[in-house]
């Protein structure tokens, strides 16, 4: 599913785009983990009712500390399928 600029009539920090892009692929938000590198990505994602996973590959960790764990890349990640959820491990 791509959501794009098009695709909203309000960009971030409006949370527009990620509920779209959950509605389409028919998850619910609560269960969806945004992975942005701009506080504005992390608001949205926050304003939409979803995890946040920020990447520090173009702001820098105190910018993005409103989400829910930051990185340095995604290197720094392991998804681990359970019967009942993904799980995610970070390293960093």
């Amino acid at each position: 599913v791509l959501v794009s600029a098009d695709d909203v009539s309000v960009g971030k920090p409006h949370p527009e785009g990620y509920l779209k892009a959950a509605a389409a692929l028919g998850y619910d938000i609560a269960r969806c983990l945004v992975v942005e590198d701009a506080p504005a990505g992390i608001q949205a994602g926050h304003a939409a009712g979803a995890h946040t996973l920020a990447v520090t590959t173009s702001h820098s960790a105190t910018e993005l500390s409103l989400a829910d764990a930051v990185v340095p890349d995604l290197t720094a990640c392991t998804v681990e399928r359970t019967a009942d959820a993904l799980l995610l491990t970070t390293t960093a």
